[in-house]
């Protein structure tokens, strides 16, 4: 992993230039395999995420956050989450979030601000799963019946979608090709 934190205020700022964590690992509970991780947060912490116009922070190897972990997004900039996402707060207060190739995402407390946009549209599948769910924002997710990917946005509690606006990208698909069904 790069970033090992047990408690207090972190910030990652991206100013001037991008800022990028890739190929980092970190054994799994069973010390029998490594898997992917930018980020461990284990006792109280918060950590923001900082990133002006035109500037983007991307993580390729997750977060894993502890139940007592608040994780925030500042800026109009983007954050790029790739791999897999396990926090206990999340919020995004301005710019772009955008949910990258296969990552999948779990937030027990999820916030998206009004002019906050949220972009899953990749060449993969993503999942994000939220306990209770909060929600302005602009949200694009993909559907492309071709490739056999769809994006999933599941809410376990609650969900609060007051002025959001969901597009959902159809892919490869010809006008009246699809069908849809509500029950």
């Amino acid at each position: 992993m790069a970033i090992y934190l047990s408690g207090g205020a972190s910030t990652i700022k991206a100013i001037t230039k991008d800022v990028s964590f890739s190929g980092n690992t970190t054994q799994n509970e069973l010390n029998t395999a490594y898997i992917r991780n930018d980020i461990y947060m284990e006792g109280i912490n918060s950590l923001t995420f900082e990133a002006a116009v035109s500037r983007t922070i991307t993580l390729d190897g997750g977060i894993f956050g502890g139940s007592n972990s608040i994780v925030n997004k500042i800026g109009k900039g983007t954050l790029v989450f790739n791999g897999d996402f396990n926090l206990n707060i999340f919020n995004v207060y301005e710019g772009v979030m955008n949910f990258g190739e296969g990552s999948t995402f779990y937030g027990r407390e999820v916030y998206f601000a009004r002019d906050v946009f949220i972009n899953m549209r990749t060449q993969s599948s993503n999942e994000l799963r939220f306990s209770n769910l909060t929600s302005s924002a602009s949200i694009c997710y993909d559907i492309n019946l071709e490739n056999k990917f769809v994006d999933r946005i599941a809410v376990d509690n609650y969900a609060q979608m007051g002025g959001s606006k969901i597009k959902a990208a159809l892919s490869d698909v010809y006008s009246g090709s699809v069908t849809y069904k509500y029950n």
